[in-house]
């Protein structure tokens, strides 16, 4: 059966801030004005894929459904001690990255890059007359638009992305950021890419020397090269937790997450 509510924050991220009763507090990003909602009903995205959406959320899900021991393994700070759990931890963060408002809001842009490839390329047909080839065009484009803006490409596309970033992510290292002081929130794009040197939010993935997700109220998973040190816990002041809090609410598409 269809699935039409596909969530950019996976619900069991999103579940780490909320309350007993399943209430997370949304804020805008730009009015600023807040208040408390289900989580079921935030983080996501109506239809993001409409072809085979169940089997995009199954895919998902391998990933998802696992989560509850990193969860358990971060608040006693043993993660470490189980390497496929770290493994997880890197595809988990792929996830929300390729799923993700930073997507969704690109794919005119694919669409339109496509579109101009193919145009190029029908352009240059022979034996065939002005008429016949905008015929053409305009339904090539016709499909092009419902494979990527949510059909059989785009799942494919997203698929193929998690598993090279996924791979890709498995050289870092994890630093682990515990706050001592405050409390951490998320964006509804949770994954944060950061150029430090040009000061570039929502940077792209080659680019970004800084990545990093919430994984609840008192941690947050950054990605580091393994010339740069071994995977560890680090303490976090509330100046820190306050910077962490700033960069996720910048790259955040229209809202942000807190505990409850």
């Amino acid at each position: 059966m269809p699935t039409h509510i596909q969530h950019v924050v996976t619900k069991n991220l999103l579940a780490q801030f909320a309350d007993k009763d399943g209430f997370v507090c949304r804020s805008f990003k730009v009015t600023g004005t807040s208040g408390l909602r289900p989580i079921s009903h935030e983080g996501y995205i109506p239809d993001f894929i409409t072809d085979k959406s169940e089997d995009a959320e199954a895919r998902w899900n391998v990933i998802e459904d696992k989560m509850i021991d990193v969860y358990k393994h971060l608040e006693d700070r043993t993660l470490f001690s189980y390497p496929d759990e770290v493994s997880l931890c890197k595809y988990f963060m792929a996830l929300h990255l390729v799923r993700s408002n930073r997507i969704h809001q690109s794919l005119p842009q694919l669409l339109q890059h496509i579109s101009q490839q193919s145009r190029a390329r029908t352009a240059i047909t022979t034996n065939i007359t002005p008429s016949q080839l905008n015929k053409i065009d305009i339904l090539v484009e016709a499909e092009m638009n419902r494979q990527i803006m949510g059909g059989k490409w785009l799942r494919e596309i997203l698929f193929y992305w998690l598993d090279f970033i996924g791979n890709d992510l498995q050289a870092w290292n994890l630093e682990i950021g515990v706050a001592t002081e405050g409390v951490f929130v998320i964006g509804d794009n949770p994954m944060v890419l950061y150029n430090d040197d040009l000061r570039v939010v929502d940077a792209n993935f080659k680019d970004a020397d800084v990545c990093f997700m919430p994984f609840g109220p008192k941690f947050v998973v950054s990605l580091k090269s393994a010339n740069k040190g071994p995977n560890s816990f680090r303490e976090l002041n509330q100046a820190s937790v306050r910077n962490v809090n700033d960069l996720s609410i910048s790259a955040a598409f229209d809202r942000y997450y807190s505990k409850a």
